[in-house]
């Protein structure tokens, strides 16, 4: 099957070569329960009398990617013949195939993945679904020839994508998505896919579980703390589970302690739970890399005043705000605090120093 056959819409399809990986490390008890169970069989072509090995191993939890979604199925309208209208003999109406779609409230609650990749499905088009159907086929019959073996993954992977893209049937993408996962767990882009679809569904619980295949599955330690970040927010703003999300920010900092987003996600988590320590902490770790001069000012003066409020510490919150004069001489909040300082500490030689400036 040539490369324009697989792809009628120039989309990226996984380079053939991927199907002459060999068998991959069989998942952990992490991504033994990624995929929950339901939907559809991927392939009726797959021999039910005898599962693959690799599949066996990997048992599948019992709720469903619907659990938390309204699928609803709709006909569209045919408007091409009003009430009444005789159908034209020579161009036959043709009914488009049912179009899945997700309910509003569902879809609405998505969380988007920073710099993550995502899916941009065009809108469905009848005319090219015989396009698609047909390739699907031959991924089966390529399916059906090599058998299911870890090989096979890219297929179910690359059909997956036109059940979700091109199709508009998200609940038939998952069931590929699914069985690809099975014959090779640490399949990135496959976990990628799952992952948005269960966030686009507002399946929280099951969007965690895969971003944990998905952080398991990755060595490079700044997409693991992008991972990592993106497991916190899902569990800090979607599940309201705010100690466990700071675990998450805590890794992602220890993988990528110059990140500047994972350090400010994490420092507003903190002061939403009143952690003040944390928060000077989180601000520390910001002031080493950040350069902005305006930026770094704002940190330090906002540092000191959670020294004078929380603490009572008069000699940090000095320090910093003498910090602040260094970087900007003659900035008025600064002044401002430490006069008030002085005044109150009868520093009289201190304060007529401030007075002058």
């Amino acid at each position: 099957m040539s490369d324009d056959q697989r792809n009628p819409d120039n989309t990226d399809a996984s380079s053939p070569s991927d199907k002459d990986q060999g068998p991959e490390e069989q998942p952990g008890n992490i991504e033994q329960a990624f995929f929950e169970a339901g939907g559809q069989s991927a392939s009726a072509e797959a021999p039910a009398d005898r599962p693959p090995e690799e599949a066996a191993q990997v048992p599948l939890p019992e709720a469903s990617l619907e659990e938390d979604v309204d699928i609803t199925t709709e006909e569209p309208a045919d408007e091409s013949h009003p009430p009444g209208a005789e159908a034209s003999a020579e161009a036959p109406p043709t009914t488009p195939p049912p179009e899945v779609r997700l309910s509003q409230d569902a879809a609405s609650e998505s969380l988007p993945l920073p710099g993550g990749p995502g899916s941009h499905p065009a809108p469905f088009d009848p005319r090219k679904a015989p396009t698609w159907q047909a390739l699907l086929a031959e991924y089966e019959q390529e399916i059906t020839a090599i058998g299911e073996v870890p090989a096979a993954a890219i297929l179910y992977y690359e059909a997956g994508k036109i059940w979700e893209e091109k199709l508009a049937q998200p609940e038939k993408a998952w069931s590929f998505y699914k069985k690809a996962f099975q014959l090779r767990p640490k399949l990135t882009p496959n976990i990628r896919a799952a992952e948005r679809l269960a966030s686009q569904v507002g399946n929280w619980h099951l969007a965690i579980q895969i971003l944990e295949s998905e952080i398991d599955a990755t060595d490079d330690p700044r997409e693991k703390a992008h991972l990592c970040l993106r497991r916190g927010q899902i569990l800090e703003e979607k599940l309201g589970k705010a100690d466990e999300a700071r675990e998450a920010y805590e890794a992602a900092t220890r993988l990528a302690p110059d990140n500047v987003e994972v350090l400010k996600q994490f420092e507003r988590l903190c002061i939403s739970t009143g952690d003040w320590k944390a928060v000077l902490q989180m601000r520390a770790n910001l002031l080493e890399h950040i350069q902005d001069t305006a930026v770094r000012v704002q940190l330090l003066l906002s540092s000191a005043k959670i020294h004078m409020l929380h603490f009572q510490q008069t000699q940090e919150a000095e320090a910093l705000y003498k910090k602040v004069l260094d970087l900007e001489p003659g900035n008025l909040a600064a002044l401002a605090a430490l006069r008030a300082l002085y005044a109150t500490g009868r520093r009289h030689d201190d304060l007529l120093e401030i007075l002058q400036k």
